[in-house]
Parts: structure tokens; C-alpha cells; sequence
């Protein structure tokens, strides 16, 4: 696995602070996995994010097309990137 991830450490102590037991323990397997998942949720947000830039820069006059992505291209793709997810 060569692509830049999540840390580990962070996502551990984002669970920990998210348990509601100081009991519940999360096996290093497991924060992997989730540094994964993370990793590929957010690729695939940038993707879809750029692919909706796209769309909207051929609605758009060429003294409003952006080549950055705005927040604006993330709340449109959010609703169904969620429910994929």
C-alpha cells in the first residue's frame, strides 16, 4: 500500500474520543481498515467532486469557469456519495 493514508494514531484517538465506554478497544486491524476506508472515501469525493466540476464548467460562460474545487461541487455530490457509502 504506497498511497498516503490516514495516520493511524489520529483515527485511534478520533474512536477513542467517539466511545462512549473507557472500556471499548479497537485492535490496530481494525484502525487500519478504517485508514482504508477513509482514504478511499475521500478519493472518491474528490473524484466525483472534479466530475461535477466539469458539468457545471460547460453550463458556464469561460470568464466563470474554475479550474478549483469549491465546496459547493462537494455538497452537490455529498447526498449520493453518502448513500453509496
Amino acid at each position: 500500500m504506497n498511497d498516503t493514508t490516514f495516520n493511524p494514531d489520529t483515527v485511534s484517538n478520533v474512536f477513542k474520543a467517539a466511545y462512549k465506554s473507557d472500556n471499548a478497544k479497537a485492535n490496530k486491524e481494525a484502525i487500519i481498515l478504517a485508514c482504508e476506508f477513509l482514504r478511499l472515501f475521500t478519493v472518491e469525493a474528490i473524484h466525483r467532486a472534479s466530475d461535477e466540476q466539469d458539468i457545471m464548467n460547460t453550463t458556464t460562460t469561460v470568464n466563470e469557469a474554475s479550474n478549483t474545487l469549491e465546496v459547493e461541487h462537494l455538497e452537490r455530490i455529498l447526498p449520493q456519495l453518502l448513500l453509496d457509502f
